[in-house]
């Protein structure tokens, strides 16, 4: 599972990425999703995981690929973002990013570091900015949100919380994930019975403005991963994510 709630506060001010080198090691996770809006595919979210060792430590390095593309008034507009994270094999989140660019074109790259109980925070663009956020040791990253529902081996009625980074606001967010129940749900114009899943983010209360992210509805297949997921984001409409292959994520819009 991947957290996409907070992506859509900053959908409309992106245009392209400059995705960061990723580093040499063992994949072992490659997940693509198309996705759609108003039943037309508009782009794709690609998250690769990869296994690399540094000092005798074995780390997880993930990165989530947005790729949107979408036509409003005759214009056609590109909403492309890379976010990532590393952590350790017990789960420790140790770095996280994200890169961007703005609308008048100028890359802004945000990058955090977990020290002491703090995440230190650079942000780089048209205005340098440092910044520390509180931070909590349970915050789960990227590689331990795809597993989360395997790992709990989740069944209707469960209910459970997680903490994710939201770059986006720079904060850490209490998820309120539920397990429904089995429903028939389409996928890529095929009828399959999955496991709903509704996860709901905290309110968040920061010094100069509070903040309600958009939640996520996710169908898990008989394996426990999700094979759909929709989100709503705002101006823009409902968005549907479907699991494939890398073949029919990067088919033309």
């Amino acid at each position: 599972m991947r957290s996409y709630h907070a992506w859509c506060l900053v959908f409309l001010l992106l245009t392209s990425p400059v995705r960061p080198a990723e580093p040499q090691g063992r994949i072992v996770q490659d997940v693509w999703n198309a996705a759609y809006l108003e039943g037309a595919q508009g782009g794709y979210v690609h998250t690769s995981v990869r296994e690399v060792e540094r000092d005798g430590q074995k780390f997880y390095h993930a990165v989530t690929e947005l790729n949107l593309t979408l036509k409003r008034n005759g214009a056609t507009i590109q909403l492309r973002m890379d976010t990532g994270s590393e952590e350790t094999a017990q789960g420790k989140v140790r770095t996280v990013w994200m890169r961007q660019y703005q609308g008048n074109g100028e890359q802004l790259v945000l990058k955090g570091t977990v020290n002491e109980g703090k995440l230190a925070v650079q942000v780089e663009g048209k205005m340098r900015l440092a910044n520390k956020v509180p931070w909590d040791e349970h915050v789960l990253g990227i590689y331990s949100q795809e597993r989360l529902f395997q790992d709990k081996h989740v069944q209707p009625g469960d209910q459970f919380s997680y903490l994710s980074y939201e770059p986006a606001i720079s904060w850490v967010v209490t998820n309120r994930v539920s397990i429904k129940g089995f429903e028939e749900i389409e996928v890529l114009k095929e009828p399959k019975r999955l496991l709903r899943v509704e996860t709901v983010p905290d309110k968040v209360v920061q010094p100069r403005a509070s903040v309600q992210l958009p939640g996520l509805i996710t169908w898990l297949d008989k394996d426990l991963q999700p094979v759909r997921s929709e989100f709503e984001i705002p101006t823009l409409g409902k968005w549907i994510l479907y699991r494939c292959t890398k073949a029919e994520a990067l088919r033309p819009s």
